[in-house]
């Protein structure tokens, strides 16, 4: 066995010892009696893209596939496909969202809401 700093050799040499026969140290560990909190859950901005296909559909009474909508938004169908999964997180940049809303004709709070996970 390697040679031990003596704090570490006492404090692994007093956790052998029973509880009744322990040295008091000011490394070992200490419980908190203060319940914890729940973690925090993460807020993040979704993109309702299908939602918005939708609306626009309904407003302007024409069809828009996602070809189409990467067309007009100036974006490559690969980038409309993995914004529309809803499985996979997407990180769009502002740039993108908003060439999306200008193809769309929303605005920025149409296209997005917080989702809380």
């Amino acid at each position: 066995m390697a040679t031990e700093p003596s704090s570490r050799r006492r404090l692994r040499a007093d956790r052998l010892r029973a509880p009744s026969e322990r040295k008091s140290s000011s490394i070992t560990r200490r419980v908190s009696t203060v319940p914890r909190k729940e973690p925090k859950k993460a807020a993040r901005l979704r993109i309702r893209l299908r939602e918005c296909v939708k609306l626009y559909q309904q407003r302007s009474g024409n069809d828009m596939s996602y070809p189409d909508l990467a067309r007009k938004s100036g974006l490559s169908p690969d980038t409309i496909k993995k914004i529309s999964n809803t499985r996979r997180h997407y990180n769009a940049t502002l740039h993108t969202v908003e060439r999306l809303c200008a193809a769309l004709e929303v605005s920025l709070t149409e296209l997005l809401e917080w989702r809380h996970d």
